[in-house]
């Protein structure tokens, strides 16, 4: 099924204050996420200095729990479509909390590693059931527009990690960044278990029990509970998500080109961010700068992700996206040519986080939008996957290249290729998407 254009003048966004609640509880479980996410590079120039290691076995720490993420995005995305969101956010949460407090008491390369694999579990299990959620209930015409403000919340995470980093480190050390990382899933699990509703089309397709749940939902969103993205879908729901349903009706190319574009968009991203402090620091400039550099790549991020999802009620975000890419591509090369000043090296950072990561983050929505709701989690969860396995090559790949000997000016340049090639990845789609359309122009995605 294609992505399509939503009406030019999308209707007035309204939210109902239940609405509001979800997007809330949604947006801080996508920005611890992206806290914990990024919290070992924040620690590294700290980690290094007390655990010792060279590149290498630093790159392959950063990539634990990546590839942790893949396994939960992978496991709990069609689970969250089968048993229900809730309680898969639920124990994703409890997994994030116990692995960041453990990892808070870790000694040694080996054990670190270990938890952030663990750890890593439960936040690429968060996501799908997060971004469904999020999807489901934005109102009728908005889909992109709620994804892209949900999921800011994940370079905002990163964002306050930095900051958070670069005023706890030099004083209390890279254990405290842990421990903030537990303490927020703890307080967040209990929100999500009061206050996040279940989807609407699974409570639907229960017993009397869900559907009387599902109606106490409705009365909660009041006049506003039937012009839902996911109203119309809830009542033709069909059988539940399986990743082969992401290659019927149309979608097969279409998730071939997703997944591409996320592995590639991925390691591009983490490649960057997983490094930039400790290559910063390296270059010369003050462990603060080096912390705040990757907080500039994040800030960046959200500005680019909240200017592409503007267009992307309006118009195939395609083109946009691109263009993004492959001016993205220009900046990340640049970084390595930054060191010279404190300030060149945060103004370029930002302009790469505008562009390229910005890009990555938009394509959430695309993904969001490209599936319907019985297939949505399993969709994202596994375009996550496929993303985080480039996550999880970049930084080890990235740790190989450096410990090899690369210079910082070769080693970005090399990480802008990748973002343009991203680029062509969405280009590839933004055809294969019009050649569905026009075999199946009945079939629509708002």
């Amino acid at each position: 099924m294609p992505y399509t254009s939503g009406p030019t003048r999308p209707p007035r966004f309204a939210p109902s204050s239940y609405q509001w609640l979800i997007y809330a509880i949604t947006f801080l479980i996508v920005l611890i996420d992206g806290y914990d996410t990024q919290a070992v590079s924040f620690a590294a120039p700290a980690l290094r200095e007390e655990i010792g290691g060279d590149h290498a076995a630093l790159g392959a720490l950063f990539s634990a729990g990546l590839f942790g993420g893949l396994v939960g995005g992978l496991v709990f995305g069609p689970l969250g479509d089968r048993i229900g969101r809730k309680p898969i956010l639920l124990i994703s949460l409890a997994i994030m909390a116990a692995g960041s407090f453990a990892t808070a008491f870790a000694n040694g390369v080996d054990q670190l590693s270990l938890l952030r694999f663990l750890t890593g579990i439960g936040l690429g299990g968060a996501i799908p059931g997060v971004i469904a959620t999020a999807a489901e209930y934005a109102p009728r015409g908005r889909r992109s527009l709620v994804v892209a403000l949900v999921f800011s919340g994940f370079p905002l995470g990163a964002v306050a990690g930095s900051i958070t980093s670069a005023l706890v480190l030099a004083e209390h050390g890279w254990r405290l960044i842990f421990i903030i990382g537990a303490i927020a899933p703890a307080l967040l699990l209990l929100a999500t278990a009061l206050w996040l509703p279940e989807s609407l089309a699974l409570l639907e397709r229960g017993g009397d029990a869900a559907r009387a749940r599902a109606l106490r939902v409705r009365e909660r969103l009041g006049a506003r509970g039937g012009d839902l993205e996911g109203a119309e879908e809830a009542r033709h729901y069909g059988p539940r998500g399986s990743v082969l349903q992401l290659f019927t009706e149309g979608r097969a190319a279409g998730t071939a080109l997703i997944w591409t574009i996320c592995f590639l968009s991925l390691l591009c991203t983490y490649g960057i961010v997983s490094w930039i402090p400790t290559l910063v620091r390296e270059a010369g400039l003050p462990i603060e700068i080096a912390v705040l550099s990757s907080g500039a790549l994040n800030i960046g991020s959200i500005f680019g992700n909240l200017m592409l999802a503007r267009l992307g009620d309006r118009i195939p975000p395609f083109t946009a996206m691109a263009t993004a890419y492959f001016i993205g591509a220009l900046f990340v090369g640049a970084i390595g040519f930054a060191s010279t000043s404190s300030t060149t090296m945060l103004l370029v950072c930002f302009a790469a986080g505008l562009f390229t990561i910005g890009a990555q983050l938009s394509v959430t929505a695309v993904v969001a939008a490209f599936y319907p709701t019985r297939v949505r989690a399993t969709g994202i969860g596994w375009s996550f996957g496929i993303g985080r396995f480039g996550g999880v090559v970049g930084p080890t790949l990235a740790g190989l290249v450096l410990a090899q000997g690369a210079s910082f000016e070769h080693f970005m340049m090399a990480v802008g290729a990748v973002s343009a090639a991203a680029g062509c990845g969405v280009l590839a789609l933004s055809l294969a998407s019009a050649r569905a359309s026009a075999r199946a122009p009945a079939e629509r995605i708002a």
